[in-house]
């Protein structure tokens, strides 16, 4: 069974602004996550309980 969804958006100026906002913004999140990611794996492991290890082991980047 298959279900239609349709949706309209009336944009104006402030919307569109709104929109190209959080479009650099999620690239500066990227470009840091990027940056710093090795350090918060570090971190992370850091933190993970260490009964038998397999969690320590299977945190890690893409």
């Amino acid at each position: 069974m298959s279900v239609g969804l349709s949706v309209s958006v009336d944009m104006d100026e402030k919307f569109v602004q709104f929109l190209s906002k959080n479009v650099s913004l999620g690239r500066e999140v990227t470009d840091v996550v990027k940056k710093h990611g090795a350090g918060m794996q570090q971190l992370a492991q850091s933190y993970a309980p260490v009964d038998t290890g397999f969690l320590k082991r299977h945190i890690r980047g893409k």
